[in-house]
């Protein structure tokens, strides 16, 4: 097995057989493994500015913003600022098509 890269870190998960038959199928379309191919659909939610993956979790993104106005505020009408996590990601991830 292969060491994790400096400032990373090892997430294991689970998920339904379907989702694994899945990533499998996709992964290998692109010969990736099922780890690289998890890993890219993580790094586009990245790039995306981790958009919320619930209604509860949309709400706490925005009762955690510093304007508490916000919360109050619908979300189409609340401005994306440009997101700092893009310059996280190396050259070569964000050169990597989706």
């Amino acid at each position: 097995m292969g060491r994790i890269g400096k400032n990373k870190t090892l997430v294991s998960i689970s998920v339904p057989v379907q989702w694994r038959e899945e990533i499998d199928r996709r992964a290998a379309a692109l010969s990736l493994t099922r780890a690289a191919y998890v890993t890219r659909i993580i790094e586009l939610w990245w790039m995306r500015d981790c958009p919320a993956v619930s209604e509860p979790d949309r709400l706490m993104q925005i009762n955690a913003k510093p304007n508490s106005q916000a919360a109050n505020m619908p979300e189409s009408s609340q401005s994306q600022p440009q997101s700092s996590r893009e310059k996280t990601l190396t050259t070569t991830s964000k050169a990597k098509q989706y």
